[in-house]
């Protein structure tokens, strides 16, 4: 979703003057574990002597603000706001009912090889213009 800052070009993304190849955007996410994978991470936490039980779900909050660079690199700032999340990814060695969120944040840098060779884009990479129709 992007948050639309000029109407000057209704059918593009936002656009921010002075910076009309910016654009910001906010993501909502759901992931839903499969009840096989959790129960069989949590035979797992069983086996080596812990205890707990792994979220089958978890939701994210996100914001980015996509900075164009140069005409192939974008360089994106975001910040994540995560409920419920998954503590795998963490040297915990057992999963604590008490972390019930989490927050990240830093730097994605994209290059686009295609822009960099000059490739006209096709597909979902165009925005979306309706087609106007003259009537006879």
């Amino acid at each position: 979703m992007h948050r639309r800052v000029s109407a000057a070009d209704p059918s593009g993304p936002a656009r921010f003057p002075g910076r009309r190849h910016d654009f910001l955007a906010f993501k909502a996410t759901e992931h839903h574990l499969n009840r096989n994978a959790t129960d069989y991470l949590d035979d797992g936490i069983m086996a080596s002597g812990r205890s707990g039980h792994m979220s089958t779900h978890d939701q994210t909050l996100e914001a980015d603000y996509s900075i164009h660079l140069v005409a192939e690199v974008r360089l994106t700032p975001f910040a994540a706001f995560i409920f419920h999340p998954d503590q795998q990814v963490y040297t915990i060695t057992q999963p604590d009912p008490k972390i019930t969120h989490s927050f990240s944040a830093g730097p994605h840098l994209s290059f686009s090889p295609g822009e960099a060779a000059g490739l006209t884009p096709f597909g979902l990479s165009q925005p979306y213009r309706p087609q106007r129709h003259n009537r006879l």
